[in-house]
């Protein structure tokens, strides 16, 4: 009954999608937040998704690669796709918040779900191999309690979990890099918090990462765990020369100034 009433709905994924294409089909915008060739994997899902992203005025993917991917697999037409990154706004600190860091003289921060997806014990073993290297975790999820044990074994009190934090912004000041594991991933929004906070990413290369990150340059990129330990060690050396590159970066293409007017222009040409 809400969407009825509108012009244009803008969809902002999962199963929003569903729901416009059921009720509003041709006045709505889809934007895509993930990766496409992870969610769709299956004929299935290409079949499925593809059928309703065809009903959409437009679909938003947030990196080229994205696009192609919809493109391609969903056969949405390229006429009805644009590119459109994330973006996001930090807050200021809290007055007063000061992080709780781990005992050790440099430290690796991770900021989101503790679940499957992430992929976070990954980035537990690996910091267990470096010296005097702590681990921050940000986040709450199903799989904690386990992280947390495994966590003790292999760190001690070289480890932190907060829980959730409704502004973990002193931790990306406080931290030397951000880690992140996930098996799937579009353009996390930590890689820019972090990023505008001066702070650069290790992360496995999937989805819109490598769209974000100038290996070697702005952070690192990496293939698996076999990699992990040694990068993050060649990021923690270089982690000020790399988050200024990385800050560089983020306020050029994924300030919310940019990225507004994008939208603002794609809303005026649908909308007349």
């Amino acid at each position: 009954r809400m969407l009825r009433g509108h012009k244009l709905v803008i969809a902002h994924g999962s199963t929003t999608l569903d729901a416009a294409a059921a009720t509003v089909p041709g006045r709505f915008v889809y934007r895509s937040i993930g990766d496409p060739t992870f969610w769709l994997s299956t004929t299935a899902r290409r079949v499925k998704t593809g059928a309703l992203l065809r009903t959409a005025t437009a679909t938003v993917a947030l990196y080229p690669a994205a696009a192609d991917a919809l493109h391609k697999l969903a056969r949405v037409p390229a006429r009805r796709l644009r590119v459109i990154p994330n973006a996001v706004v930090v807050p200021d600190a809290a007055p007063g918040s000061t992080p709780v860091l781990p005992a050790a003289s440099r430290n690796v921060l991770f900021v989101g779900a503790l679940s499957w997806e992430k992929q976070v014990d990954h980035l537990i073993d690996a910091v267990a191999e470096l010296d005097d290297t702590g681990l921050v975790c940000v986040g709450d999820g199903p799989d904690r309690a386990d992280l947390e044990r495994r966590a003790q074994a292999a760190l001690g009190q070289r480890a932190v979990f907060t829980g959730a934090l409704a502004n973990p912004s002193p931790y990306y000041v406080a931290c030397d890099v951000l880690g992140l594991t996930s098996v799937t991933e579009g353009q996390p929004g930590c890689v820019l918090e972090a990023a505008l906070a001066g702070t650069p990413t290790c992360s496995y290369d999937v989805g819109g990462l490598n769209d974000m990150i100038q290996d070697g340059k702005s952070g690192r990129l990496v293939r698996d765990r076999t990699e992990l330990a040694e990068a993050l060690d060649w990021t923690l050396a270089r982690h000020a020369e790399l988050g200024g590159r990385a800050r560089e970066i983020a306020q050029e293409r994924f300030s919310m100034a940019t990225v507004a007017q994008q939208w603002a222009e794609l809303i005026e040409e649908l909308t007349g």
